[in-house]
């Protein structure tokens, strides 16, 4: 699981060095932080099924689709990006 946790970890930065190439610090800031959040929330929907925890896997699922709608919409005001994506 760690492992796992760890990977997940790095996977906002690098989204965040390639953004920051192409469409500047504002936007790649932007985006980390919101992919952070969203990393978070898989961590935790994580222990919600480790811990056999309904209540909260449930609450993680929810917050998972509402971060990544959150992403979503802000990619899609990105030139070259679509919310239908």
């Amino acid at each position: 699981i760690e492992a796992v946790q760890s990977r997940l970890n790095q996977v906002p930065s690098q989204f965040y060095n390639t953004l920051r190439v192409f469409y500047g610090e504002r936007i790649a800031e932007q985006f980390l932080n919101s992919f952070q959040a969203y990393s978070q929330a898989q961590a935790g929907l994580m222990d919600a099924l480790i811990n056999n925890d309904q209540d909260a896997i449930n609450t993680q699922v929810q917050q998972l689709y509402l971060k990544a709608d959150e992403i979503a919409a802000f990619l899609s005001q990105i030139p070259y990006w679509s919310e239908d994506y």
